[in-house]
């Protein structure tokens, strides 16, 4: 190991990490969707609602998540532990009657992919080294791979307004990309902490003229994400108002305080997020 590398991990905490421990809630399912779009393999992890056993007829609205590794374990989570914490959210909502129950299918990100998938334009992020730009091929994945197969496998109700899509970081870039672009497929989006500056503003731009009726959109950011960060996502949902969204019933823009860019502050809102996008039916 490098001098370098070691004063990095030190400097993280990842060169001890602590031990990795399973936190899963209720019934998760792990499998291996092969791709001709992608021409892989990924892994998808689909977390069944409770009662979903006992009501064989039902089906049940489904949100896409990005970045699957990090959705419900320590075990498989970029940074041991750090994880959104998703079926915990979703498991105590449901059954305190504050969210509708829903399947959620995080998708795995592809690793040194992911910046390839998830942004829609190409960025450089050092002198000579380019990636993004395969947004378009990664939504096409989702919509006309692993959808159909969740349809196949789940009783899923996959109507537009009943699908959504969650992402943070690059994962919010490419949640405003679905937005923009696929809502044929996706009509509710959990918008975390997008990396606004990709493009210089490109994906507040594009909001500009999207059609975003019948949507429904939760957009946030913390304060210590960076200077300026919070001010674009207000921008971002000026944006969105102005396509006709309304504030508190078809978006919410929630910039929360001394919160950072990392699973711990988006665990935080998730529960949030799944009563404004999924609040349960009365």
């Amino acid at each position: 190991m490098s001098l370098g590398l070691s004063i990095l991990l030190l400097a993280s905490g990842l060169q001890n990490p602590p031990a990795r421990t399973d936190s899963l809630t209720g019934r998760i399912e792990v499998h291996e969707v092969p791709s001709q779009v992608l021409g892989k393999v990924r892994t998808v992890r689909v977390w069944l609602p409770p009662g979903y056993e006992e009501n064989p007829r039902r089906r049940y609205p489904v949100l896409f998540m990005g970045d699957g590794q990090n959705c419900f374990s320590g075990l498989t989570s970029y940074v041991p532990n750090e994880e959104w914490r998703a079926d915990e959210a979703a498991q105590s909502l449901i059954e305190a009657g504050l969210v509708e129950p829903l399947i959620i299918a995080a998708v795995d990100n592809g690793g040194a992919d992911r910046g390839n998938e998830y942004l829609p334009i190409e960025i450089s992020m050092r002198a000579g080294e380019k990636f993004g730009g395969r947004a378009p091929v990664f939504a096409r994945f989702l919509a006309e791979e692993v959808r159909p197969w969740l349809a196949k496998t789940y009783r899923v109700d996959l109507k537009p307004e009943r699908t959504g899509f969650a992402g943070s970081s690059f994962g919010g870039v490419f949640a405003l990309h679905l937005a923009q672009s696929r809502r044929d497929v996706w009509r509710r989006f959990g918008v975390f902490s997008p990396s606004l500056w990709v493009g210089n503003g490109e994906m507040i731009r594009r909001t500009k003229t999207a059609d975003l009726s019948g949507f429904r959109m939760w957009m946030d950011m913390g304060t210590r994400e960076g200077e300026g960060a919070a001010d674009q996502l207000r921008e971002l949902g000026r944006a969105v108002q102005a396509r006709g969204l309304r504030p508190g019933r078809d978006m919410a823009v929630l910039v929360s305080g001394y919160a950072g860019h990392n699973e711990r502050a988006w665990a935080e809102r998730f529960g949030e997020f799944l009563m404004f996008a999924y609040p349960a039916r009365r």
